[in-house]
């Protein structure tokens, strides 16, 4: 859990640093790239790590917790028991529908997030050190 918010905090204070300036007495925060490929990579890093990834470690553990419940109903099948079979069922499709109702609530709730993300990329007229020739001094 440490990493999580240690990690975000170097990664956000490192990105807005690099691309932050005061220009005629206006700062531009986490605006200002190096070039365009600069922030198009960036947008798809951000957006393959942050959005992409976390859904695809749910969806596995969820599919470790699946295989395990499948596990364990083999071995209670093994033992002969209807109710137990009947039980595990009920569990297995509990855990596909909290893992469809978990995933589609963040896919939902973080697609604006993303979608603006994509907004602030796609925007014009932003000054750019590749576009603007802008020259920042230290």
């Amino acid at each position: 859990m440490a990493f999580s918010w240690i990690g975000t905090s170097v990664y956000m204070f490192s990105l807005t640093c690099a691309t932050s300036a005061v220009i005629d007495g206006v700062c531009y925060a986490a605006v200002i790239w190096s070039s365009q490929l600069a922030k198009a990579l960036h947008y798809i890093w951000s957006v393959i790590s942050f959005y992409v990834i976390i859904i695809l470690i749910v969806v596995f553990c969820y599919w470790r917790i699946l295989a395990a419940i499948r596990r364990q109903a083999n071995v209670m099948a093994g033992h002969g028991s209807s109710a137990a079979q009947i039980q595990s069922d009920r569990l297995q499709t509990s855990v596909i529908k909290t893992m469809i109702l978990v995933n589609a609530f963040f896919a939902v709730t973080h697609f604006p997030v993303i979608f603006f993300f994509l907004i602030e990329y796609r925007q014009c007229g932003r000054p750019t050190l590749a576009t603007d020739g802008l020259h920042l001094s230290a």
